[in-house]
C-alpha cells in the first residue's frame, strides 16, 4: 500500500553548504530551491573526509538504533547495503542510514527507478523518471533532475 506518492511533486536539489554544515542532495517539493525541507530523502557528504551517507526517511520508529540490512534495486540486479535506523535530527521521523561510495550514487541519475527494500521485505521507497510509472512501494518520489544535481553535489563533496 502506498503511503505518500510525491512522484510528480517532487525533484533532487544539492546545495554546497559552508563548514561547519555539510554539502545536501535532496528530495523537496517540486516548488523549493534549496534542501532545507527534504520530503524523506537525504544525502549528505561529510565535507572533512568526503564520505557520503543516504538517509532514507519515514522508517518505523520503534527501530531506532538498530542495524539492519537493506536491498538497493536498480534495474534487474540488487545489492544489499548495511546501515543502522537513526533519529531524524530535524523531524521526529526515524531514517535508515547508509554509506555509498560516489561512483554508485552517480549511477543511481541514469536509472530509470531505484528501490529500497527493507530487511523485512517491504519496498520502503522508490524513486522513478516517470512519475506515471505503475510502482509498488510505501513511499514514491522523483528522480527528476537527480543526475545533474548529484553532479553538483558530488562536486560539493569534495574534502575541503
Amino acid at each position: 500500500m502506498t503511503l505518500l506518492n510525491i512522484a510528480a511533486t517532487s525533484h533532487w536539489v544539492a546545495e554546497e553548504r559552508l563548514i561547519p554544515e555539510d554539502p545536501l542532495l535532496a528530495l523537496v517539493s517540486v516548488s523549493a530551491t534549496d534542501a532545507d525541507n527534504p520530503m524523506g530523502m537525504v544525502i549528505k557528504c561529510n565535507a572533512a573526509n568526503g564520505g557520503i551517507t543516504v538517509r532514507v526517511g519515514k522508517q518505523d520508529v520503534a527501530r531506532a538504533g538498530q542495524p539492519a540490512t537493506f536491498r538497493l534495486r536498480t534495474g534487474a540486479s540488487m545489492r544489499e547495503v548495511n546501515g543502522k535506523f537513526e533519529a531524524n535530527p530535524r523531524s521526529t521521523d526515524t531514517d535508515f542510514v547508509f554509506p555509498i561510495s560516489s561512483a554508485d550514487l552517480a549511477a543511481l541519475g541514469q536509472l530509470d527507478m531505484v528501490s529500497f527494500v527493507s530487511d523485512r521485505g517491504e519496498v520502503e521507497w522508490s524513486l522513478v523518471k516517470d512519475a506515471s510509472a505503475q510502482v509498488q512501494a510505501k513511499h514514491i518520489g522523483s528522480l527528476k533532475d537527480f543526475p545533474g544535481a548529484a553532479r553538483d553535489f558530488l562536486n560539493f563533496c569534495n574534502p575541503k
